[in-house]
């Protein structure tokens, strides 16, 4: 026997065309429960929210990238995983930059510091 299947309806939305493109409407699916709660427990394990999760699967399916019927990734998607890779990439290069950057003033600084104090002293040891 199988699972019985659940409508999730939390209220009725009226959709009239005065609607602005940024209002948000509640949107409602059939899913089997177990389904819907192992996907609940899904994406609270990886931090975030069914929700999100289905609004990002929205944009990225009206994006373009698609996974076929033997579940490969299409070039589309793969695409936009390289991108992303590449975005990931030169942020982390960026930030690393700039670590070193300030590594290297810190470091000018103490080696300016240390120079300071080595001129004081060898004026102090030459009045002696």
């Amino acid at each position: 026997m199988s699972s019985p299947i659940y409508l999730y309806n939390i209220d009725s939305v009226n959709i009239c065309n005065t609607m602005s493109k940024n209002e948000k409407i509640l949107a409602t699916f059939r899913i089997n429960f177990e389904e819907w709660e192992d996907f609940k427990k899904a994406c609270t394990k990886s931090g975030s929210y069914a929700s999100t999760v289905l609004n990002d699967f929205v944009r990225s399916y009206i994006a373009g990238n698609r996974i076929d019927e033997t579940n490969t990734i299409d070039a589309n998607f793969q695409d936009s995983l390289d991108k992303l890779a590449e975005f990931i990439d030169n942020r982390i290069d960026a930030n690393n930059a700039s670590i070193v950057s300030r590594f290297d003033d810190m470091i000018a600084e103490i080696k300016a510091s240390i120079h300071a104090l080595e001129v004081k002293q060898l004026a102090r040891s030459m009045k002696r």
